[in-house]
């Protein structure tokens, strides 16, 4: 018997879609590749090996999110009303990946977040605007970023350069006397308040990274 198979190739019983995201964040979708992970849309990020707390208490350190970013069309740039909008939601298993899509007659969106398979210190967010119809005005999306640089488990030094967000943080409690206080450098990609897809363009794609690029002893060894 054949695998009913989805538009992309995938296999729809390894995709989970709704029109309507979840009230509680426990029944939000996950996206990991077992060194970086987060909940969709949650303030906060995880890394594997990174814990802060002494003995019993010690548990995985909560990073602030930097793919915590909401995407939404700004209407007075499109021809159509609030009713021939629709969004899906969507959680590929077998992929990873996690998808919102918003679709008009005239336009598809479609915002992506994955964690790397390849590159395991990546988080990736990437959105595209496609325009359908013929239609040839500027099609504007609207980007919310709800970064919230604070966490109770590291001390956070943030500062941003040319669009590139650079976080420093540093465990508060050792979970041993052996342990340490290790750091991590995160570099991330700023998200402008919003993206545009001008009157010439049929597609564009934007990507925003987030990389962990090593802990103080790696950096040491470089």
């Amino acid at each position: 018997m054949a695998e009913s198979k989805s538009d992309d190739g995938s296999n729809e019983r390894m995709v989970f879609a709704t029109d309507r995201l979840p009230d509680k964040e426990c029944c939000m979708a996950t996206v990991a590749n077992g060194y970086i992970g987060t909940i969709v849309y949650s303030d906060n990020l995880y890394m594997n090996g990174l814990y802060n707390g002494r003995g019993s208490a010690s548990h995985r350190a909560i990073i602030p999110s930097t793919c915590n970013v909401h995407m939404n069309l700004e209407l007075d740039t499109i021809a159509v009303s609030k009713d021939d909008i629709s969004h899906t939601y969507a959680l590929n298993v077998s992929k990873g990946i996690f998808t919102h899509q918003i679709m008009t007659p005239d336009l598809h969106v479609q915002q992506v977040i994955y964690a790397h398979q390849l590159y395991v210190q990546l988080l990736v967010c990437d959105i595209t605007i496609q325009r359908k119809g013929q239609d040839d005005r500027p099609i504007t999306v609207k980007l919310t970023d709800n970064f919230k640089p604070n966490t109770a488990d590291l001390e956070l030094h943030i500062s941003i350069e040319d669009r590139i967000r650079c976080i420093h943080g540093k465990v508060k409690e050792a979970e041993t006397d052996r342990s340490g206080n290790p750091d991590i450098y995160i570099y991330s990609t700023e998200y402008p308040k919003t993206l545009t897809l001008q009157n010439h363009e049929r597609s564009k794609s934007w990507s925003f990274i987030t990389s962990e690029i090593g802990r103080a002893s790696c950096r040491e060894r470089v």
